[in-house]
């Protein structure tokens, strides 16, 4: 291997059995030093083998699959992923007498093992359940998604389809991941999306189908998935996790965005071709199509990064689009204390949920945070309302707490109704109280 003319691997021109190799691609080249490669090596007798500086030969065509007998490696179809440890990830063909299936490999667990294929028994899926396919066609976007994630945190994820008992069109789909210490089952099609707004519509949304997941080191991932409502339409939405696992949508169709202060934009709704959030991910572009997503240690661009930033393009309904960056909340207990999806810095009630953001009264302060009207009592128990009744000019009024109190020094007439019916033969005038939050007299009016 030579850059810039110095050679980062000498003397390696054979592979283990003194056969030379002829071409290499594929290559990647982690961030630590002097700097690791991982890449594919053409060897003169026409096999194929995943080379490492850190570990030689990785795999090989034509050589048994560690752990899998009989299956022996005819295909890699993933150029191999890398993080600044040194280990790698990718994607390949068995073979066994009778048919050919896919499989994700990885040696984060300090040898080469089998992480996940075609025909194994998946994990979280209904009993009898199996993997049938660990890669899948875009139709979309005309590529494929192909090979597991890595992550600097030495963790493992991807997206595969599966088969069996209980399994239909509907919720076939799924991620699984390592981040809980085992490969499991994340998120499947045709469970609840959390907090997915389609078409005002809170909840009852399902998962239909998803992108490529990204992992960061921090243990959080994000992926885009295609969500719908029964009542309503698909929409795509970008989703990721806190540092504890729990989801949350990023930005999802129907949003609004303010692009800069003062211009607020609607995110469009996904149609053919116009994979506008999907998209926003920017997996067609942060990395070339058929790779496996890079761990940000591996030299290729990336859009989730270690610090929980994600970078996406929306495109609106005015047919404008751009490129955005959000923080993905390291703690949703923090960030949404109420649960009721809505980040606490723009919650106008963070304490209680209102997932409607309901405020009738327009004065930042959600209808369920809103104070109760004041009660004023009155000489003799709680004040009700009364009659309105004008105040003449010769009126003195003192303010106490919340209520006025008037003291006339001449009836109006005609006499408030709530008012004694005889007055005593030496009144010199009456009060009454009024409620400042309704503006009108209340019943509480008596002689003095």
């Amino acid at each position: 291997y030579y850059a810039g003319g110095a050679p980062l691997a000498q003397g390696v021109t054979t592979t283990p059995d003194g056969k030379a190799f002829v071409e290499f691609a594929n290559v990647v080249l982690n961030d630590n030093e002097p700097g690791h490669i991982v890449c594919w090596g053409y060897v003169v007798d026409s096999s194929n083998a995943i080379w490492s500086t850190v570990f030689g030969q990785v795999a090989r065509t034509g050589r048994q699959a560690p752990g899998m007998d009989p299956g022996v490696f005819i295909n890699f179809w993933s150029p191999p992923a890398l993080n600044n440890s040194g280990n790698i990830a990718f994607a390949a063909t068995l073979q066994e007498p009778g048919w050919n299936y896919d499989s994700f490999w990885s040696n984060t667990s300090g040898k080469l093992a089998a992480v996940a294929w075609e025909g194994q028994l998946a994990p979280g899926a209904p009993a009898g359940a199996w993997f049938s396919k660990l890669d899948e066609y875009d139709t979309l976007n005309k590529i494929y998604y192909a090979g597991p994630t890595l992550s600097g945190a030495v963790k493992i994820a991807f997206r595969a389809v599966i088969a069996g008992p209980g399994v239909y069109e509907t919720n076939d789909r799924g991620i699984w991941t390592d981040l809980s210490g085992t490969m499991e089952l994340f998120v499947r099609s045709g469970s609840p999306a959390p907090c997915s707004r389609l078409a005002n519509h809170l909840q009852n949304a399902i998962f239909r189908s998803f992108s490529h997941p990204l992992l960061n080191r921090e243990g959080q991932l994000a992926f885009s998935a295609w969500t719908y409502n029964p009542d309503t339409f698909d929409v795509w939405g970008i989703w990721a996790t806190d540092r504890a696992g729990n989801l949350t949508p990023i930005v999802q169709t129907g949003d609004v965005l303010e692009v800069r202060p003062g211009d607020f934009r609607t995110v469009a709704d996904a149609g053919p071709g116009l994979d506008r959030v999907h998209g926003g991910l920017i997996l067609q572009t942060s990395w070339p199509p058929g790779w496996s997503p890079p761990s940000g240690e591996d030299g290729r661009g990336r859009s989730f990064n270690d610090l929980g930033k994600l970078v996406f393009w929306a495109e609106f309904t005015d047919g404008s689009h751009g490129i955005f960056v959000a923080q993905v909340p390291d703690d949703l207990s923090i960030d949404d204390a109420d649960g009721d999806c809505i980040s606490v810095a723009t919650d106008n009630c963070p304490m209680t949920a209102n997932p409607g953001q309901e405020d009738a009264d327009n004065d930042g302060i959600g209808d369920v945070c809103d104070p109760p009207p004041p009660v004023v009592p009155g000489p003799s128990g709680p004040v009700t309302r009364a009659a309105s009744m004008t105040v003449p000019a010769s009126a003195t009024a003192s303010v106490s707490g919340t209520a006025i109190k008037i003291t006339m020094v001449e009836l109006q007439n005609p006499v408030p109704p709530n008012l004694p019916a005889n007055p005593p033969p030496d009144f010199s005038a009456y009060e009454s109280a009024i409620c400042t939050a309704a503006g009108e007299m209340n019943g509480c009016a008596r002689w003095v």
